[in-house]
């Protein structure tokens, strides 16, 4: 199996890259597939804080209500992980770790696939935090308090992944791009790196081009099923 996927793999590596020349004349179609995936990257800032528990409560527009699928997440932290999926538009993300305390960065990420037709990344935006619990005494855990200003240390970006270079769709040429980046990642450094890590295992390589390859043929339905 690795060796007709590595086969496959240079086989579209080696007709994109002869192609590169022509890269920006491609006006391939859209996937033909009616789903799209979308991943959110939660970031919290508790530089200040002795934070311990973090719950973020999305709500979707009404829009998306019943249309989306939640396909797995991926948490940064050790601890008590929970998380409901989304029902009639909401879903809720559950975090409870010491190594929340003072910490900086992507919390966690999480994956949706959505069957709307217009589905794009705006939609995903109508989101708030809920709860943000921290301890004082954080040895004995004797007293908690509520952070009522944390919600402005909650940062999330969407990305709709395969759309390489954010134009709304995804297409044959985000994957030539994809190859372009790997290639010479200097020169074409501008490629929305998050949304061309196609398997969210945090790396851009020419395995992410065959995927949407075989997205766009129709072999995968969503890249929410190849989530590393």
């Amino acid at each position: 199996m690795k060796k007709t996927i590595a086969k496959i793999t240079a086989a579209l590596s080696a007709a994109v890259m002869c192609a590169l020349p022509m890269a920006n004349a491609i006006t391939s179609s859209a996937a033909t597939s009616s789903v799209k995936t979308f991943r959110t990257y939660i970031d919290i800032d508790a530089t200040d804080y002795d934070l311990h528990e973090f719950e973020y409560d999305r709500r979707f527009g009404g829009s998306y209500k019943n249309t989306t699928t939640f396909r797995g997440y991926k948490v940064f932290l050790a601890g008590d992980i929970d998380h409901t999926t989304p029902q009639t538009g909401r879903s809720c993300l559950f975090i409870e770790s010491d190594g929340l305390r003072r910490f900086q960065g992507t919390v966690a990420t999480e994956t949706y696939d959505c069957t709307y037709a217009n589905a794009n990344v705006n939609g995903f935006k109508n989101s708030i935090t809920k709860v943000i619990w921290a301890f004082n005494d954080w040895k004995n855990a004797g007293h908690t308090d509520y952070y009522d200003d944390f919600e402005d240390k909650v940062t999330e970006e969407i990305v709709l992944v395969g759309d390489t270079n954010r134009n709304g769709t995804i297409e044959l040429s985000d994957a030539v791009y994809i190859l372009q980046y790997v290639a010479n990642p200097i020169k074409y450094s501008g490629i929305d790196k998050k949304a061309a890590d196609i398997d969210g295992n945090g790396y851009v390589n020419s395995y992410d081009a065959l995927l949407i390859q075989r997205y766009q043929s129709g072999i995968i339905n969503s890249f929410g099923d190849v989530q590393a």
